[in-house]
């Protein structure tokens, strides 16, 4: 059985899909600038972004039951783009640390930091959660187009993954070693 759930705005881009707690699937609404979240029993619920109707969503990334993530790219070129946290139980985004992205685009966990494929500067950042900082990581230079344009960020164990979709690579970030493969 195959159920379509028709969202509240049209042309809204659902992205990516995140399982959440309480048994429900989160959704960013790109070009709608919402979040949606969809109940088990087939209930959606949008909510508005700080950002506005120049917020992005692209991805949500849950720590657990009672803290969740969500990167906005922002506007594109505009370096407007962040990393919200936000309750589950209490959707009030807040900008993790305080600081505006390039065109953030994806975000994981990995090593007690938050990870992010930075778009727009061809960066992958990471967010330390104990001392509250953000520090970059230069992605490869391919000579033939100048840059790497990471989209999507992944962890396994404390590997950190991320494509670089003009690079035409896959690469591999070991925070134990501070290597780049």
């Amino acid at each position: 059985v195959v159920t379509a759930i028709k969202l509240q705005t049209n042309f809204s881009y659902p992205y990516t899909l995140t399982p959440g707690p309480g048994n429900t699937l989160w959704f960013p609404e790109t070009f709608a600038s919402k979040i949606g979240v969809l109940s088990a029993n087939g209930t959606v619920h949008e909510f508005t972004l700080p950002g506005g109707t120049n917020a992005s969503p692209s991805e949500i990334f849950f720590a657990n039951s009672t803290t969740g993530y969500y990167s906005d790219a922002g506007e594109a070129g505009a370096d407007n783009g962040g990393i919200y946290s936000f309750n589950p139980n209490d959707f009030s985004p807040i900008l993790v640390g305080g600081q505006k992205l390039s065109t953030p685009t994806s975000v994981t966990m990995a090593s007690g930091a938050l990870w992010v494929a930075l778009h727009g500067s061809s960066d992958v950042a990471v967010y330390n959660l104990t001392t509250r900082s953000w520090a970059y990581s230069p992605t490869s230079y391919p000579s033939w187009v100048g840059t790497s344009l990471p989209y999507f960020v992944k962890a396994n164990g404390s590997s950190v993954w991320f494509n670089e979709h003009y690079g035409n690579t896959i690469a591999k970030i070991d925070p134990a070693n501070d290597s780049l493969t």
